[in-house]
């Protein structure tokens, strides 16, 4: 990425893996440790069962959803311990990035768009709040868009639709930055154009060095 492309006015970003680091096999071990249960088979689980998804749409409490964790997995965890193996997954939140989203909104609008969940959202609430000094990541962004909030999550492309309507977006001139292929596929479908985040150090270097 020499520069963004011309027509462009807004920018989106998904958060894990591209404004803060991820580890899902920190989250898959976490949890193996506390039911015995190998990292293959948890990992299974987490990307087969539809509970996951109804959490990140706001479908499932947290109440309930940590009795979903003990009840599948077999284990009697606090829901402090619970929480803990949850947010392993979650790793650091460089400030430079957010010095960069700063940089980026004097120029562009910004939204950001995640598909996440209460447990994670308090989480990296307080990191933020230890990087930046800032209560949350609303001060980076014009919007920030969580699908547990909204009721939707990616790649659907009604989020994508609601996030554009509320907004007033021209979808053509709007980018969309994600680490997931399918997030990316169903924002071309609302007519976004899009970025495939591989590695969100370089990407950040990149657009911090745009004039």
């Amino acid at each position: 990425m020499k520069g963004l492309p011309n027509n462009v006015n807004t920018l989106i970003f998904d958060l894990g893996g591209v404004v803060i680091n991820l580890s899902y096999q920190k989250t898959y071990e976490a949890f193996s440790q506390l039911s015995g249960k190998s990292v293959e088979e948890i990992a299974q689980l987490a990307q087969q069962l539809e509970e996951f998804k109804h959490y990140e749409t706001g479908k499932l409490s947290d109440a309930t959803f940590r009795d979903f964790i003990r009840s599948r997995m077999g284990i009697k965890a606090s829901d402090a311990d619970i929480d803990a193996a949850w947010n392993a997954m979650l790793l650091d939140i460089p400030s430079s990035r957010l010095r960069t989203l700063l940089k980026l909104r004097e120029s562009y609008q910004l939204f950001l768009l995640s598909n996440t969940n209460s447990i994670h959202l308090l989480n990296f609430n307080d990191r933020v709040k230890k990087v930046s000094g800032q209560p949350n990541l609303a001060y980076c962004f014009d919007k920030a868009y969580y699908s547990h909030e909204i009721g939707m999550r990616k790649p659907d492309v009604e989020i994508y639709q609601h996030v554009v309507k509320e907004n007033a977006l021209v979808p053509a001139r709007t980018l969309f930055f994600d680490d997931l292929v399918p997030n990316l596929a169903g924002a071309s479908q609302a007519g976004l154009q899009t970025y495939h985040v591989t590695n969100a150090d370089e990407l950040f270097e990149k657009l911090d060095s745009i004039e």
